[in-house]
C-alpha cells in the first residue's frame, strides 16, 4: 500500500477496514482485554482502566455494525486488492467452455480476462475497483460455434474487504 506514508496511517487504514469488515468491535475487545498492557500503557485514571468504561466503549462501537461502511474501498483507490470469481454451471452439465470475464466497480474495471475451459474458480489482482457492481461473461473469442452450457450462477469477491456478490442468471 504505497499511499500509506506513516504509522498513523497504517493505524487509520485498519480502522478503516475493520469498519468495513465489521470486525472492529472484536479486536478492539481482544486489545482491551489485554489488562497487563492496558496497566503498562495508560495511567489509572484512564478509562480504558475501567471495566464498566470499557464495556460501554465497546457496546458503542458495536452499534457501527449496523452501519454500511466503504470507508476503505473508497479511500485507497490506487492500491491493488485480489480479486475472486466464481462460475457454477447447472448440475447436468458438468463442463465449462472456454469463456472471458470483466469485473468492474464504482472506480474502474477490470481489463478482459480469458480462461481456459473447466477453470470454474479464478483469482486476480488489479487496482482497487471499489464497490463491486458488475460482472461479464462471454464466450471466449476464436470459438466457431460456442457449446450449450448451463450457467446457474457466478459470485465475484473482493478477497481483501471480503464483499462478496452473487449474479443469478
Amino acid at each position: 500500500m504505497t499511499e500509506i506514508k506513516t504509522d498513523i496511517g497504517y493505524a487509520r487504514a485498519f480502522v478503516r477496514l475493520a469498519l468495513e469488515r465489521k470486525l472492529l468491535h472484536r479486536h478492539l475487545a481482544t486489545l482491551l482485554g489485554n489488562t497487563r498492557l492496558l496497566s503498562e500503557l495508560y495511567k489509572p485514571y484512564a478509562f480504558v482502566r475501567s471495566e464498566d468504561e470499557r464495556e460501554q466503549f465497546l457496546y458503542h462501537i458495536l452499534s457501527l455494525n449496523a452501519a454500511q461502511f466503504r470507508c476503505f474501498t473508497n479511500t485507497f483507490t490506487k492500491t491493488k486488492m485480489d480479486y475472486q470469481v466464481v462460475i457454477v454451471t447447472g448440475g447436468w452439465r458438468g463442463s465449462l467452455p472456454a469463456v472471458w470475464v470483466t469485473v468492474g466497480g464504482s472506480l474502474c474495471s477490470s481489463p478482459q480476462i480469458n480462461l481456459p475451459a473447466n477453470t470454474p474458480l479464478f483469482k486476480f489482482d488489479h487496482k482497487n475497483l471499489g464497490v463491486l457492481s458488475t460482472l461479464r461473461i462471454g464466450h471466449a473469442p476464436g470459438t466457431e460455434k460456442p457449446p450449450k452450457w448451463y450457467l446457474d450462477y457466478v459470485s465475484h469477491c473482493n478477497m481483501l474487504v471480503v464483499a462478496l456478490q452473487r449474479g443469478e442468471v
